[in-house]
C-alpha cells in the first residue's frame, strides 16, 4: 500500500512541474474540500472528511484527475482501539456543462480505501454541484453526494471465529471546497 501512495504523490508532484512551466491558462487544477456525510440504509455510520484531488482539463467541459482522502468515520465498536479514519484514493471525473460565472457540474469518484487497521475497501461516489469562478484561476464550490463504502468485518466471535462479512456503508454528503490552477 507504501508504494501505491507514493505513485499516487509522484504523478501528483510530476503534474504541478508540468503547470509551473506553462505561460497559457493552465489545463491542471487541484481541488481541496471538506464534508460531512449522513450514512442510512443498515450501517447508519456518518463522516467527515477531507479530500485533494489533482486533475487535467483536457477541455472546458470535461476533468479527471486523481484524489486522495482522509475521512473519519463516527462508528464506536466497544473494546475497539483502532480508529475509524481511512484514507481512499479514487479517480475523479467531472462534467461541467456550462462555462459561466456560476456552473453546475457532475462528479463520479472511485477507487479503494485503505484503512489503519484491517478494513479495506472500494469507494465510490456521485453527485452534483455548483461551481463560483471568482477568477480566471480560482473557483468555490459546492456539492451533493450519494457514496458508498464497503468494509471488511473483522470483529471476533468467541464461538464462530473471525466474522470475515462484507458490510457496505451509504451516505448522502454534502461539501464545499476551492478550486485552483
Amino acid at each position: 500500500m507504501k508504494h501505491l501512495l507514493i505513485l499516487a504523490s509522484l504523478i501528483c508532484a510530476a503534474c504541478s512541474n508540468l503547470t509551473a512551466q506553462t505561460d497559457f491558462v493552465k489545463p491542471f487544477v487541484t481541488n481541496i474540500q471538506i464534508g460531512y456525510a449522513h450514512g442510512y440504509m443498515d450501517y447508519e455510520y456518518d463522516y467527515y472528511g477531507l479530500d485533494i484531488a489533482h486533475s487535467y482539463h483536457a477541455n472546458p467541459h470535461f476533468s479527471t484527475g486523481l484524489g486522495l482522502g482522509l475521512h473519519n468515520y463516527a462508528w464506536d465498536f466497544p473494546g475497539d482501539f483502532r480508529g475509524n479514519a481511512i484514507l481512499p484514493i479514487y479517480i475523479d471525473f467531472r462534467y461541467y456543462p456550462l462555462t459561466k460565472k456560476f456552473a453546475p457540474y457532475a462528479l463520479l469518484k472511485g477507487g479503494y480505501a485503505i484503512a489503519f487497521y484491517e478494513e479495506i475497501g472500494v469507494f465510490a461516489q456521485m453527485g452534483i454541484g455548483l461551481k463560483y469562478n471568482y477568477s480566471s484561476r480560482n473557483s468555490l464550490f459546492f456539492n451533493m453526494t450519494y457514496g458508498i463504502q464497503n468494509f471488511q468485518s473483522s470483529s471476533y466471535n468467541y464461538n464462530a471465529g473471525r466474522n470475515g462479512d462484507t458490510k457496505s456503508i451509504e451516505a448522502l454528503g454534502l461539501a464545499i471546497g476551492w478550486s485552483f490552477r
